[in-house]
């Protein structure tokens, strides 16, 4: 003799449409969602870093004839050949570093880092005003330029390039949108 159970029970009646009232929101395991500012603003961050290898890759297809011509036009002239070289290596150890934080930076800023947010700025903040001063202290175009123009042009598109670079992420990350998320993952 069997007695009807709970199991029994529910399998034989049948199951009633679901109401209004028995809706259950999905579960949000990350916190609000990433608006798109954020998202934009970390993908020029990983921009950024890439740039910054690009230079990389500009000043070493121009460093001969930049070489070149400040050894030709140094009052010194042959005592500086070794001093530009380990300059330019320092310069490429920082862009190196500069970029992997700026990687490590777009990683943070995507998980809703505040902390992070904040050093993008600093960041870029200071990349505005050296890239500034860079392309303020570079030469004017001339008719028959030297040749360390041409190599000068290039770098000046680079930095301008990391100007508006920077620009965009200040401002991206300055909007409401990616204010409220932020101060959302604080809460």
């Amino acid at each position: 003799t069997h007695t009807p159970n709970q199991e029994d029970r529910q399998m034989s009646t049948p199951a009633r449409p679901p109401s209004l009232h028995d809706y259950q929101p999905p579960l949000q395991t990350g916190g609000p969602a990433r608006p798109r500012t954020v998202t934009i603003a970390a993908t020029v961050l990983i921009a950024q870093a890439i740039l910054g290898l690009v230079g990389i890759a500009v000043s070493f297809t121009f460093r001969d004839n930049l070489l070149e011509e400040k050894i030709n036009a140094s009052a010194i002239g042959k005592h500086l050949a070794g001093v530009p070289t380990d300059i330019s290596l320092f310069g490429v150890g920082c862009s190196v570093l500069l970029s992997v934080i700026f990687l490590v930076l777009a990683a943070f800023v995507l998980r809703g880092s505040n902390p992070a947010r904040i050093t993008a700025w600093v960041f870029s903040g200071l990349g505005l005003l050296l890239g500034g001063r860079v392309l303020y202290s570079s030469p004017s175009p001339a008719k028959e330029g030297p040749g360390w123009y041409e190599a000068n042009s290039a770098v000046a598109i680079v930095l301008l390039l990391a100007l508006t670079i920077n620009v965009a992420i200040i401002v991206l990350l300055a909007m409401r949108p990616s204010n409220v998320y932020f101060a959302r993952r604080r809460a």
